[in-house]
C-alpha cells in the first residue's frame, strides 16, 4: 500500500502539511482540510512559489466543484492569503453578491427585449447550420474559422497578400476551437475564392453567437483534465482581439462575395454550391504533413450524423465501455487496424465466412466506427447478402468500403459487372450507408470491354447514388487503363466506336466527374467531334486531358467551339498530338474571350515561329490563362521573343514553360528587361534544355535585378558559364522574391564559388538550388560543401556532380549534421561508396539532424553492405519522410534489411521508400505488397 503523500502550505510562517486526495484520476487539495487545520474563521487563498493565484476547479459550465478543491503539486511549497471573516468582510461579500445580481437582471431585462427577435435569428442560424452541414462533405472537419495571423504584417490594400491561420472548430454543444494550433493557409487568393462563402458562412453564425452569448465560443479550460491545451487558447491577447480579427475577415469575406453574407442570404443556397472539403489538405500543406486535422476524432450519432469533436469532448461523449471492448477485441483478431481519429476500421487479412459473421457480431455490440473497409474479401452469395442486410439496420455505419471482391456463386465466380447487379437490387438506397466496390483486374492482351462498358454505365445519373464503383483496369506491360474513381475518368490505349459512344453519352449527362483523360486513342477529327458536342452540355468537367490521340492541325478544330462555349473547363491538355502553326493559331484565337481555361498544355508538338506569335497576340487580349507550357517545340528565339513581349502587357499569365525549344535569346537585352520589370504576374519560368549563352544570361540577370514577382527560374542544361552565372548571382544580391533557380548541367566551374558564396550569404530569400553537374575542382566544391553547414537554404541538388576524395563526403557529413535549415538533398548519380555511405548516415541519425526530409540517393551502386548501412539509420532516424534508392543494386535481400527497420514499432517517420529499377526478383513484389497493406503509413514503391 502507497503512502500518503501531502501538499505543504505556508500559513504565517508556520508550515502545515495537508492530505493529498485524487478526485477524478487528479491530486489535489481540499480546503475542507485546509479550515479544518487552520480554522472556519477564515477566507484562504492559496498562491504558488511564484505568486500566482492557484485556481478552484471547476465543472464544464465553470460552476465550482464539490467538494471545493485546488489540484496539488507536491514538489512546491503553496503560500495561503487568510483574511478573518469579520462584519466588514461579509458586507463586502453580500454587497458583491447584489452587484452580480442586479448585472444579471439587467442581462435578462435586455434578453426580454430581443427575445424574439432572437428567436427568429436563432430558426435562421438552424438554417445555416443545415445548409453547411448538408452541402459539406463529412469527410473532413466542415466547421472551421480563419483569421489573421499573430504577429504578422497586416496590409490591409493587399488582403491576399497577408498571412492567415485556420482554426477547426470542435462540434459538440457548446462550438469551441479545437485543441490544435491551427494552420498557415498557403495559396490565401486560391483558398478564400473557393471556400470564401463557406468559411462566411461559419464566422457569421459565431458573430452573432459571441454578440448574444459573450463566452460562448470560447473553450471552458478549467474543467479540461488530461489533454494538451494550445498556448494561444490560454493567451489574453488572443482573446481580446479575437472580435476585432473576426470583424476584419468578415469585412474582408463580404468584399470578394458575389453576394453579400448576410443572415437574410442564407437558406437559399442552390445544390450547385456544396464544396468539396477534401480539398482543403492541399492549402494546409506542409503545415499537415500526417492530416491531423486539428486532431478532431469523428463520431457517427445514433441519428446516423456525423461530428467532429476534439479527444475531450470524444472521450467523454462518445468513448463507451463498448467502443473500447470492440477496438480491443478487433485488435486481438490481427485483422488489420483502427483509425481512431478518422473512426475507420481497416480489414487487410482475407477473413473466412465466420469471421465475417463474427465482425458483423461485434459490431452490434457496439461501436464509434464510421467506415469499413475490407481488403482482398472473397465471400459467397449468402455472405455478401448477410454482410449487407446487417449493416444496412446499423444506423453508425455509413461507409462500406471493399478494396478488392470477389464473390462466389453455384456457377463460378462472378464478373464485376454480376457484383456490381448484385448491389444494386439489395436495399442500399434504402440506408444511410454508401458501398464502395474497387474493381482492379490485370489483362495480358486487351481489356474486357464488357467491364469498360460496366465503368462507362456508373458515370450516368440514374447509376444507384448509394454505390460507389472504382474501376482500375490495366494490360501488363502496355500503356493502355481505364482507372474511374470519384470524380475522374481515364481511358488510355485504343477503344472502340462503340466504347466511345458510350461514353460520349455518358458524359453529356454526368455532373460529377472533375477530370477526363483521354490518352492515346486515336480519337483523330471524328472522335474528338463526337466527345466535344456532349462534354459542351456537361457541367462539371474542369480538367480535359486529350494528349497522344494524332489529332494534327485538322483535329483540333472540333475542340473549337468548346474553347468558346465552355463556362467550366479550366485545363485542358494536348500534348503530343502533332499540332503546327496551323491548329496554333486555331486555338489561340478560340481562346482569346474564353473566362475560364487556366491552364493550356501544348508541349511535345509541332509548334514554330508563328504559332508562339499567334499565343503572343492571344496573351495581349486573354486575362484568364495562368500556364501555358509549349514545352519541347520548336519556337526558336522569334517566337518565345513574341510571347516574352507580350508578357510586358500581359498581367494574368503566371507559369510559362518554353524548355527545349532551340532559343538562343528571349530578345534584345532591353526587351527581356522590360518584361521582366513590368509584368507583375508570372512566378515560374522554365527555360531548361534551350541554347541560351552568357550573353543572353546577362539580359536575363539584369532584368531579374529588378523584377518582384519571379519564384521560380529554371535555367538547366543550356550552353551559358561563369559569367552567366555570376551574372544571375549578382543580380541575387538585390533580388527579394526568387527562391528556386535551376542552373544545373551548365559550364559551371571555381571561377563562380566565390560569387555563390557571396550571394548565399547575403540572399535570405533563396530556398533551393541545383547545381548538378558542377565542374568544381575537391577545392571549390569542398568551400560549397562546408558553406551549407550555415545556409539557410531548404533544398539543395548536387546531383551528378564529382565528389573527387572522401574527404568531400566527409564535409558535407559535418555540415547536413550542422544545418537546420535544410529539407531535401538530392545526392543521386555521384557515384557514392560504401565507406562514404556510413559517413553520410550518421548525419541521419538522431539527434545528429532533425530538419532533413528528402533524400534521394538513385543512380548510384548502393547494394546489400549499403542497404545494412541505410537500414541501420532508418531505425535512429525521426524526420526522413521519403528516400529514393532507385536504379542501384539493391537485390531480395537488402530490401529485406530496409523493410525490417520499417516495422510498426519504429519511430522512423518514413512515408515514402522508392526501391524500383533494382536487381529485385518477383519474390520481392509480394513482399513489397505484404508490407504495404500491413503499414498503413509507409509506402513502398517498385514502380
Amino acid at each position: 500500500m502507497s503512502a500518503m503523500a501531502y501538499q505543504r502550505i505556508e500559513i504565517e510562517g508556520e508550515i502545515y502539511k495537508i492530505p493529498v486526495i485524487a478526485h477524478d484520476g487528479i491530486p489535489c487539495i481540499l480546503f475542507d482540510e485546509i479550515n479544518r487545520s487552520f480554522g472556519y474563521n477564515y477566507v484562504i487563498v492559496l498562491r504558488n512559489e511564484e505568486g500566482v493565484q492557484l485556481p478552484l476547479e471547476r465543472n464544464e459550465d465553470l460552476s465550482i466543484k464539490n467538494p471545493q478543491r485546488t489540484r496539488a503539486n507536491v514538489d512546491e511549497t503553496f503560500i495561503a492569503v487568510i483574511e478573518k471573516r469579520s462584519d466588514d468582510c461579509e458586507k463586502k461579500m453580500l454587497f458583491a453578491i447584489m452587484q452580480i445580481q442586479e448585472q444579471i437582471k439587467q442581462m435578462l431585462d435586455k434578453q426580454d427585449l430581443i427575445l424574439l427577435s432572437e428567436k427568429r435569428i436563432e430558426a435562421k442560424l438552424d438554417a445555416i447550420f443545415l445548409e453547411i452541414y448538408e452541402l459539406a462533405e463529412y469527410t473532413v472537419p466542415r466547421l472551421f474559422i480563419v483569421l489573421p495571423e499573430r504577429g504578422s504584417s497586416w496590409n490591409p490594400s493587399r488582403m491576399f497578400k497577408n498571412t492567415y491561420r485556420l482554426f477547426f472548430l470542435c462540434e459538440c454543444d457548446n462550438i469551441h476551437c479545437a485543441l490544435h494550433e491551427g494552420y498557415i493557409i498557403e495559396e490565401p487568393k486560391t483558398f478564400f475564392r473557393r471556400y470564401g462563402s463557406h468559411i462566411a458562412r461559419t464566422m457569421k453564425v459565431i458573430q452573432y453567437a459571441i454578440s448574444i452569448g459573450g463566452g460562448f465560443f470560447f473553450p471552458v479550460l478549467a474543467s479540461i483534465n488530461n489533454v494538451d491545451i494550445p498556448t494561444f487558447l490560454t493567451d489574453q491577447n488572443f482573446w481580446n482581439s479575437f472580435v476585432k480579427n473576426m470583424n476584419i475577415m468578415a469585412n474582408f469575406l463580404e468584399h470578394i462575395s458575389l453576394k453579400k453574407t448576410d443572415l437574410a442570404s442564407f437558406g437559399q443556397t442552390h445544390p450547385s454550391d456544396s464544396v468539396e472539403l477534401r480539398g482543403i489538405k492541399q492549402f494546409l500543406g506542409r503545415y499537415d504533413t500526417e492530416q491531423t486535422l486539428g486532431r478532431l476524432y469523428r463520431v457517427v450519432k445514433s441519428d446516423g450524423a456525423v461530428k467532429w469533436l476534439c479527444k475531450y469532448h470524444y472521450d467523454n461523449q462518445f468513448c463507451t465501455k463498448e467502443a473500447k471492448a470492440f477496438v480491443r477485441e478487433f485488435e486481438t483478431k490481427r485483422w488489420g487496424h483502427i483509425n481512431k481519429q478518422m473512426g475507420e476500421a481497416i480489414v487487410k487479412e482475407k477473413v473466412t465466412s465466420t469471421e465475417i459473421r463474427q465482425l458483423i457480431t461485434m459490431f452490434r455490440r457496439g461501436s464509434n466506427i464510421y467506415k469499413l473497409t475490407l481488403h482482398d474479401c472473397r465471400v459467397n452469395d449468402s455472405d455478401l447478402e448477410f454482410l449487407l442486410s446487417s449493416f444496412q439496420t446499423q444506423s453508425f455505419l455509413r461507409d462500406l468500403e471493399f478494396v478488392s471482391l470477389s464473390v462466389d456463386s453455384w456457377m463460378g465466380d462472378r464478373s464485376p459487372a454480376s457484383i456490381v447487379q448484385k448491389l444494386e437490387c439489395s436495399s442500399i438506397h434504402k440506408s444511410l450507408m454508401t458501398v464502395t466496390l474497387s474493381i482492379s483486374r490485370n489483362y495480358t492482351e486487351r481489356l474486357d470491354e464488357a467491364t469498360v462498358e460496366l465503368a462507362i454505365r456508373t458515370l450516368m445519373p440514374d447509376f444507384n447514388a448509394r454505390i460507389s464503383v472504382n474501376f482500375f483496369l490495366k494490360i501488363i506491360g502496355v500503356e493502355a487503363a481505364v482507372i474511374k474513381s470519384d470524380k475522374h475518368f481515364s481511358i488510355s490505349g485504343s477503344i472502340s466506336t462503340k466504347v466511345l459512344n458510350s461514353l460520349a453519352t455518358a458524359l453529356g449527362k454526368n455532373a460529377h466527374v472533375r477530370q477526363l483523360v483521354l490518352t492515346q486513342n486515336r480519337l483523330k477529327h471524328n472522335g474528338i467531334d463526337l466527345l466535344a458536342r456532349n462534354v459542351i452540355r456537361n457541367t462539371s468537367i474542369t480538367d480535359l486531358c486529350l494528349s497522344r490521340n494524332e489529332l494534327g492541325d485538322f483535329g483540333v478544330t472540333p475542340l473549337l467551339t468548346l474553347l468558346r462555349l465552355s463556362k467550366v473547363l479550366k485545363c485542358l491538355s494536348l500534348e503530343l498530338n502533332r499540332i503546327g502553326d496551323n491548329g496554333a493559331f486555331y486555338i489561340a484565337e478560340a481562346i482569346k474571350n474564353n473566362l475560364t481555361l487556366e491552364s493550356l498544355n501544348l508541349s511535345y508538338n509541332r509548334i514554330g515561329i508563328s504559332g508562339a506569335q499567334a499565343f503572343a497576340e492571344c496573351l495581349l487580349v486573354n486575362a484568364a490563362l495562368q500556364a501555358l507550357n509549349l514545352s519541347n517545340n520548336t519556337v526558336y528565339s522569334e517566337g518565345a521573343a513574341a510571347i516574352t513581349n507580350a508578357l510586358s502587357k500581359n498581367q494574368s499569365l503566371k507559369i510559362l514553360n518554353l524548355s527545349h525549344n532551340e532559343i538562343k535569346r528571349l530578345g534584345s537585352k532591353a526587351d527581356v528587361k522590360n518584361f521582366l520589370i513590368n509584368n507583375h504576374s508570372i512566378r515560374d519560368i522554365d527555360l531548361s534544355l534551350n541554347s541560351f549563352a552568357d550573353s543572353a544570361i546577362l539580359g536575363i540577370a539584369e532584368g531579374l535585378s529588378n523584377n518582384s514577382t519571379l519564384i521560380t527560374l529554371n535555367l538547366t542544361s543550356n550552353e551559358f558559364g561563369n559569367k552567366g552565372i555570376i551574372g544571375i548571382f549578382e543580380a541575387l544580391l538585390e533580388n527579394l522574391t526568387l527562391q528556386h533557380l535551376f542552373i544545373g548541367d551548365n559550364k559551371i566551374s571555381d571561377n563562380a564559388v566565390e560569387s555563390m558564396l557571396t550571394m548565399f550569404h547575403d540572399n535570405s530569400v533563396l530556398k533551393s538550388i541545383s547545381i548538378r553537374a558542377g565542374q568544381f575542382s575537391t577545392d571549390g566544391f569542398s568551400k560549397i560543401l562546408r558553406y551549407l553547414e550555415q545556409s539557410v537554404l531548404t533544398s539543395i541538388d548536387l546531383s551528378y556532380s564529382a565528389f573527387h576524395s572522401d574527404e568531400e563526403f566527409y564535409i558535407l557529413a559535418d555540415s547536413l549534421r550542422k544545418n537546420d535549415h535544410l529539407q531535401t538533398v538530392d545526392l543521386s548519380g555521384v557515384g557514392i561508396t560504401n565507406r562514404q555511405l556510413r559517413r553520410l548516415a550518421k548525419a541521419f541519425k538522431y539527434p545528429t539532424n532533425s530538419v532533413i526530409t528528402h533524400l534521394n540517393l538513385s543512380s548510384n551502386t548502393i547494394d546489400q553492405r549499403g542497404a545494412s548501412t541505410l537500414a541501420d539509420m532508418l531505425a535512429l532516424n525521426n524526420t526522413l519522410l521519403e528516400l529514393n534508392l532507385e536504379h542501384n543494386r539493391i537485390n531480395d535481400d537488402a530490401l529485406k534489411l530496409l523493410l525490417n527497420s520499417l516495422q510498426t514499432d519504429t519511430k522512423c517517420p518514413l512515408r515514402r521508400l522508392l526501391v524500383g529499377n533494382n536487381d529485385l526478383s518477383t519474390a520481392s513484389g509480394l513482399l513489397v505488397e505484404q508490407f504495404n497493406n500491413a503499414n498503413e503509413h509507409v509506402n513502398v514503391l517498385l514502380e
